[in-house]
Formats: C-alpha cells, sequence, structure tokens
C-alpha cells in the first residue's frame, strides 16, 4: 500500500471552500480531505491498495491529477509516507 498526503492550494480560498473539498472527498483512494490554515488551502489523506504493487504508483499519479482537474484548485504538493509504524 501507499500512502500520501497531497498538500492543495486552491485559486480563491474560502470562496467555495467546501464544494471543492466534497469533491476531492469524493475522488476514488482518497480516504479524508481537510481544510488548513497557512500557505496550503486543504490536505487530502491517499491511500492505494492495489493487489498488483506495480499498479500502486500509477494509480496514485492518476488519483493526484484527478485532484489537480478540480475545479477550483491552483495547485499540489504530493508528500509519499516513507514509513509508517507498525
Amino acid at each position: 500500500m501507499i500512502q500520501a498526503y497531497v498538500l492543495i492550494r486552491l485559486s480563491s480560498p474560502g470562496g467555495d471552500t467546501q464544494t471543492i473539498l466534497r469533491t476531492i472527498d469524493s475522488i476514488p483512494n482518497v480516504q479524508s480531505v481537510s481544510s488548513l490554515y497557512g500557505p496550503d488551502d486543504a490536505i487530502a489523506d491517499v491511500h492505494v491498495n492495489e493487489a498488483d504493487d506495480t499498479r500502486e504508483m500509477p494509480v496514485l499519479f492518476d488519483t493526484v491529477a484527478k485532484i489537480r482537474a478540480v475545479n477550483g484548485v491552483l495547485a499540489t504538493d504530493t508528500r509519499i509516507v516513507a514509513v509508517r509504524p507498525d
């Protein structure tokens, strides 16, 4: 399984943030999305768990592309989790 946090900047924070976050939350592999205070406007927790491990990274890239395609998303910055405690 691959887990990643996607930091999201919106083109107009505060405007239609709730609609944008609901749209992102509906994307497959997005476990949760929350608004933030600071330079980034939101963060999405993405988990990709494919039966074929070689498919996980392409699916992650596809998921991030879907987040970037949401109307109102200006930019993303993806952080792939290296180690999780057991």
